[in-house]
């Protein structure tokens, strides 16, 4: 499997503006949850920025941007996810449009790409490699609304 990123060359045009790439780390057979939609969504497992371009136009602190509009959020455990979900959808009643209505569960192996660290909420990003395909290797296990 290639080890080029699936969105390379956006992330490649960001970097050469001075947008920063986080430190990333294999993923270690990593259990994760993610937000989809609760059938075969075409936006199931695509990045905010190919879902939305105009994002990273609309971005308000540009000195802040990072290529993580480029990679899929996922989260460390379900708790975290759901409680996350639900933080949104107080002060959003359509979050659920943006990032979806379910949550899909799986591992995430070293030759789909590499993870950004665990931070606190615990949440982490996956740049997946070219070839990768999550529809194939997550299941929906939970409906959120």
């Amino acid at each position: 499997m290639s080890k080029k990123f699936k969105y390379q060359s956006e992330i490649d045009a960001l970097i050469d503006e001075g947008v920063r790439m986080p430190e990333l780390i294999d993923p270690n057979d990593k259990e994760s949850y993610r937000y989809v939609f609760d059938s075969d969504h075409p936006n199931n497992h695509l990045p905010a920025y190919i879902i939305k371009p105009k994002r990273i136009l609309q971005h308000k602190k540009r000195s802040q941007l990072t290529c993580c509009g480029y990679s899929l959020s996922c989260f460390d455990n379900i708790e975290s996810a759901i409680d996350k979900f639900n933080k949104f959808s107080k002060n959003n009643k359509n979050f659920w449009k943006t990032v979806g209505n379910s949550i899909c569960y799986g591992y995430i192996r070293d030759t789909f790409g590499l993870i950004t660290e665990v931070n606190y909420t615990p949440h982490f990003e996956l740049f997946e490699y070219e070839n990768c395909d999550l529809s194939k290797h997550f299941n929906i296990i939970r409906s959120l609304v």
